[in-house]
Parts: C-alpha cells; sequence; structure tokens
C-alpha cells in the first residue's frame, strides 16, 4: 500500500475511490518480509490495525524472553514497536485480534490468554486495550499500555479446553474456537465455539455460552481465527506443525441478517480452503483492512510474513489528511478505494 498524501489548496475537491465485495478466492502466497525483532521467536498471534496505516500487530506465546509483550511490525516485518500491558502477564497467550470496545471510534485490541494445554484451567483471561497509534516510520519505540480492561472467562458447564483462537466482532462480542481437549493433542473433528457477549464484566467471572460445534473435515486443530473488517467474513486457521496434516486456512462469509454463529454453525461449512504448506509451526491468521486478504506467520526467529491477497477486492490507499496553519478540511485520515469518487470541503485559513 501507498500512502498518499493531499494537499488542499482549494475549497472543494474531488477524489476517485472504489468499494469492495464479498472475496472468495484468495490469490497464492506472497513473501512480504520477515520479522526483524530478536524476541520474536514464538509467534502466535496476528491481527492487522486499521487504523495505523501499514501496522500489523503480533502476540507471543509464552515461554520466551520476549513473550510479555505486543509488537508493532510494518507490512514488510520491521519491527516499529514494543508495548507491555500493564497489569497482565503471559501465562499462555495465543491469540490477538482487534475490534471495537467501550469508547465508540476507538479500537481495542484484545490478547487472549486461552491456552491451557492439559486442558486443566478452570477460568482464561483476555485484556482489552485501546489500540495506540504507531507509525511505520517511527523509530523502534517501547512502552506500556495503561488502563487495560482484564476480562476473565469460564466455559459453559465448567468445561475445560485448549483454544488459540480469539475473534471479536463489531458488536465487542467476544468468541473463542476451541483447539482440542485432554493432554494428548490428539485434534478434534468438532471444534467448539464459545460466546461472550457484551458487555463482558472486568470484575466477575463471564460464563461463555456455548454456541455449537464447527464441521470441519479432516485434522481440525483450530490455531488462529479472525473476524473480517466488515463483518461479512471469517477466517479460522488449523492443521499445523506437521503433526496433523496440512496447514490450512478456512473462510466463511457471513450473509445477510446472520450472525458468526450462524455463519460458523449453520451455513455451508465452508466457502473456499487455503491450503500451503509450511516449515515452521504456523498459528496466526489475520485480516488486511477492508477484506484485502489476510496475513499469516509461523513461529521462529526472523520468520517470514505470508500474504494472500484477496482477488475480489480493489487497491486501497491511505488517505492522510494533515493540513498546515489553522486551516482544516471536512475528512479524517482514512483508507479509501481506487475508482470512486469523495468530495471533500476545506476550510482555509484566515
Amino acid at each position: 500500500m501507498m500512502k498518499m498524501k493531499v494537499c488542499l489548496l482549494g475549497l472543494l475537491c474531488l477524489f476517485t475511490i472504489v468499494g469492495t465485495a464479498d472475496a472468495v478466492s484468495f490469490g497464492s502466497r506472497q513473501n512480504v518480509g520477515s520479522t526483524s525483532h530478536p524476541a520474536l521467536d514464538e509467534q502466535s498471534g496476528i491481527c492487522m490495525s486499521r487504523n495505523n496505516p501499514h501496522i500489523i500487530w503480533i502476540q507471543e506465546d509464552s515461554g520466551t524472553s520476549g513473550d510479555d509483550y505486543i509488537y508493532a511490525v510494518t507490512t514488510n516485518g520491521t519491527c516499529v514497536g514494543v508495548y507491555a500491558i500493564s497489569g497482565f502477564s503471559n501465562a499462555d497467550w495465543e491469540d490477538i485480534a482487534i475490534g471495537p470496545g467501550p469508547i465508540a471510534g476507538i479500537d481495542y485490541l484484545y490478547i487472549g490468554d486461552i491456552g491451557d494445554n492439559q486442558s486443566d484451567d478452570a477460568t482464561q483471561t483476555i485484556a482489552r486495550v485501546p489500540e495506540p497509534v504507531v507509525s511505520p516510520t517511527q523509530p523502534l519505540t517501547t512502552n506500556t499500555l495503561y488502563g487495560a480492561d482484564i476480562i476473565t472467562v469460564e466455559y459453559a458447564g465448567g468445561f475445560m479446553m485448549d483454544a488459540e483462537s480469539l475473534m471479536v466482532d463489531s458488536s465487542k462480542n467476544i468468541y473463542i474456537v476451541g483447539k482440542r481437549t485432554g493432554s494428548d493433542f490428539s485434534p478434534s473433528a468438532t471444534p467448539r465455539l464459545y460466546l461472550a457477549a457484551y458487555p463482558q464484566s472486568t470484575s466477575g467471572i463471564n460464563t461463555m455460552s456455548l454456541e455449537g460445534t464447527i464441521s470441519i473435515t479432516g485434522n481440525a486443530m483450530p490455531t488462529g481465527a479472525d473476524i473480517a473488517p466488515s463483518g461479512e467474513q471469517i477466517l479460522i486457521k488449523i492443521g499445523g506443525n506437521g503433526f496433523f496434516g496440512p496447514e490450512e486456512v478456512w473462510h466463511w462469509s457471513v450473509g445477510t441478517g446472520e450472525s458468526i454463529t450462524d455463519a460458523l454453525i449453520t451455513s455451508p461449512v465452508k466457502t473456499e480452503a487455503t491450503t500451503y504448506s509450511d516449515s515452521g509451526q504456523c498459528e496466526a491468521v489475520g485480516w488486511k483492512h477492508n477484506d484485502g486478504g489476510f496475513y499469516t506467520i509461523s513461529e521462529g526467529a526472523s520468520q517470514p510474513l505470508y500474504f494472500y491477497d484477496n482477488l475480489d477486492v480493489g487497491e486501497y490507499r491511505w488517505l492522510d489528511t494533515a493540513t498546515a496553519g489553522n486551516g482544516g478540511i471536512s475528512h479524517s485520515d482514512q483508507w479509501i478505494a481506487d475508482g470512486s469518487n469523495l468530495v471533500i470541503t476545506a476550510t482555509a485559513d484566515p
């Protein structure tokens, strides 16, 4: 993506942009770069910022020296930010998601401490923290994020399971997809889907309702999931690490009037599966802004960042609306798509 800097000289300007359509076809894998920070060696979750252009968030699994941080990297893998979350340490962080939260107009990062290798933890925790402002050109920054809400959850009926897939929808609901139960690492043919509806308590325990099971053929080991920014598409990453068959990313469309549960539980199993081989343990999948494709990355040092283009979505550009002096314009910074029209009204500096 190029960054488009707009200089407004008149009071009325015209820009050209296009819209999107439901995606059902992805391109071949593209290696767009590799992660550059030495502490990034057990990447377990990934999501892309919607308001920080060209920024991807990566979260580390537990067990390494850099595991108590989330990392902001550019779309070519260069690390530009390392962020601790005050009051939230890594027991077994397994996925990261982005979505709305308590304050309208603000994107929040959701970090799921939901791993449970032995399936013997009665509760899991999720941190919800406002996304910081990050620039893809900033020098490497280390900082702490404050004000995180800690959401404690349990599965209905006291069920215990290992999970690595966390999603948040446009209504601020939180979903967890189970990976397996027990300690034998056996894959399940029917992963469980649990829901913590908004508003979630930040003082008590939230009991997540069992929404049903997801029918995925073959060896189903969900290791990551994401809901597209439009809310109209879902990805679930399955397989992994060479033990349970090929790595796959499964895709569902969400129909008009359908909920996320409807799409995953009662709709056809999938509309498309993307299969690829990877020498690493790839657990992460995350949508690009505007449903423009998805990113994946494996565990390990200096891993390649892979991108799969959504062939049914056009190209988007970042509109930077910075102005000089005391003038102003009627639009904020945003992604716009090639081909449509955008009218921007400028107010001159007196």
